[in-house]
């Protein structure tokens, strides 16, 4: 949570292939395989960001999105078209 960075495991064998920072704190994340995107959480940074999953040894953050103080998770339908994050203080 801490290094702010986001690790692709090989399920099979467990390892870690690549990391990449793309944040401060991250807090969750949520994928939709179908886009290939993922969504995190930086609560220092009060950010949502959308990262291009679309190559399997490296994440770029696409987009980001202004996000309410201290902000704790999101949820992101299947088909990607919405997502919402939940703060502790919204």
């Amino acid at each position: 949570r801490a290094s702010g960075r986001v690790s692709v495991v090989d399920p099979s064998s467990g390892r870690i292939v690549s990391e990449t920072r793309i944040g401060t704190s991250l807090t969750s994340l949520a994928v939709v395989p179908s886009q290939r995107l993922v969504f995190a959480i930086d609560a220092a940074a009060h950010e949502l960001l959308v990262l291009d999953a679309a190559e399997a040894q490296r994440r770029t953050v696409a987009g980001r999105a202004p996000l309410a103080f201290d902000p704790i998770e999101v949820l992101v339908a299947d088909d990607g078209t919405w997502a919402a994050a939940t703060s502790r203080w919204s």
